[in-house]
Parts: C-alpha cells; structure tokens; sequence
C-alpha cells in the first residue's frame, strides 16, 4: 500500500470553545445544585464555615486596622509630646537668652551710669576745686600770708580785725631772734597794707614762742607778741624805710613780751 500524505489539523472554532466552557460551568452548576438537593446540612456548615472565615478575616482586618490607628494615633502623640518638649525647651531656652541679654544690657546700663555719675562727680569736684582756687586767688586773706611770707603764718578776720598769728623763729640768740618777729611784723603789716580787703579796722599781730619757767616747765607757742595797728596807722608807715626795732613802738595797742625786749 501506498502512503497516504498526512492531513492538515483543523483548529478548534471560537464557538466551539464557548460551547466546551459553558458546558464545564453549567456542569459545576448542576453538580453544586444536586449536592445542596442531595445534601442540605452540609451545605449549610459550609456556609456557616465560610462566614465565620469571612467574620474572621473580617475581625482580623478590623483589628489590624485598630491596631494600625492606634499606633499611629500613639506615634503621632509621642510626636507631638516631643515636638512640645522642643518646643518647650526653645522656648525656655529663648527666655532664658532674653533674660540673659536683659540682665547684661541692665548690668551695662548700671555700668554706664556708675560712669557717668563718677565722671559728674569728679567734673564737679574739679569744677569746685577750680571755683575755689579762683577764689582762693582773690582772697584777700590768703594774699596776704602769701606776700608777707612768713613760715607758719595764719591770717583771718572777725568782723573788722584782721588777725596775724606766727610763730616766732628760733635762733642763736635772743637778739637775732627779737630781729627776726620785728622784721616778720613789717612784712605782714606791709602785707595787709597791699591786700587787705577794703572793710577792715585794725590788725592784730601775734607771735608765740616757747618759755620756760623758774620751775623748768616749758610752755609751747607761748603768746609774746600781740601788736595791734589801726587801718590809720598801717597807712601811715614807709615799709621801705622804717626801722625794725621801731615797728613795735608804733603800734596803737597791745603787749610786747619782756623776753622780747632783752638784748645781749
């Protein structure tokens, strides 16, 4: 025999598919519908089984889910715990910069006005210093002691008496030392005369000394001479002729010590 050329597969049609596939379906169909006919128990367990399972997954989301927001809902209060707490501390921290600031800017201000007082208070000082000195300047008083130029002299005035105290300078004698007040009279009476202020009414000249008694007791700055001349009188006397051992006579009042008046 001859062989016989093999023939071409035919495809199955799209309509044929359709018709195999709803056949299977209706097949499951029927096969479902005759076991709940045949059995109608089980049927039922097996729904109840499916809903329980379906309860349970359904649970089971739901309790993921819970649990999901819970944690979330702890996570986004732990967050904001902590962005409070930040907040908080920048917060405190930002105070307590402010406050920091506040108290060197008080402690500055202190500070400058402490200056500030300090260098009123010394421009015043200085200022009063000055005043006084200008016045010292033109005080009449203080010119005086200044032109007579007496060591240890002190002039001041009461009223209308000008009073002159010195003490009287030692010296290797009597002689020299009664020398020394007389010349020292003439230049504070030749003082007076230049300087003194325009209201005054006589002058008191004083000197003191130290004396011994009989007893050796010595008494210190000791009062041996107190001269006192009238404005008149002091007007009177030529300080560039008048004789030291004169000026003593020429006085309107006062007492001139006998230790004084001894000579060698």
């Amino acid at each position: 025999m001859s062989e016989q050329p093999a023939q071409p597969k035919k495809k199955m049609s799209w309509k044929k598919i359709l018709v195999w596939v709803g056949g299977i379906i209706a097949g499951f169909i029927i096969l479902g519908i005759a076991i709940n006919i045949a059995d109608p128990e089980g049927m039922d367990e097996i729904r109840a089984e499916q809903e329980a399972e379906r309860q349970a997954k359904a649970s089971e989301k739901a309790s993921e889910a819970a649990a999901k927001e819970s944690a979330k809902a702890e996570e986004e209060a732990a967050n904001a715990e902590a962005q409070s707490k930040a907040d908080a501390e920048k917060a405190k921290s930002e105070q307590e910069a402010q406050e920091a600031q506040a108290s060197q800017k008080a402690e500055e201000d202190k500070r400058a006005a402490e200056e500030a007082k300090a260098a009123e208070e010394a421009q015043k000082a200085e200022d009063e210093k000055r005043a006084a000195e200008e016045a010292a300047k033109n005080d009449p008083l203080r010119l005086i002691a200044e032109a007579a130029d007496v060591e240890g002299l002190v002039v001041t005035q009461k009223g209308g008496r000008i009073t002159a105290d010195f003490p009287i300078a030692d010296n290797m004698s009597m002689r020299l030392i009664q020398r020394g007040a007389q010349n020292d009279t003439i230049d504070i009476l030749r003082a007076v005369s230049e300087h003194a202020p325009a209201k005054y009414e006589e002058v008191l000249v004083m000197g003191g000394m130290d004396m011994q008694d009989s007893y050796g007791q010595v008494t210190e700055g000791q009062k041996v001479l107190q001269a006192e001349y009238s404005k008149e009188t002091i007007g009177k006397i030529n300080y560039d002729n008048v004789l030291p051992e004169s000026i003593w006579e020429l006085r309107d009042f006062g007492l001139i010590h006998n230790v004084l008046r001894e000579t060698e």
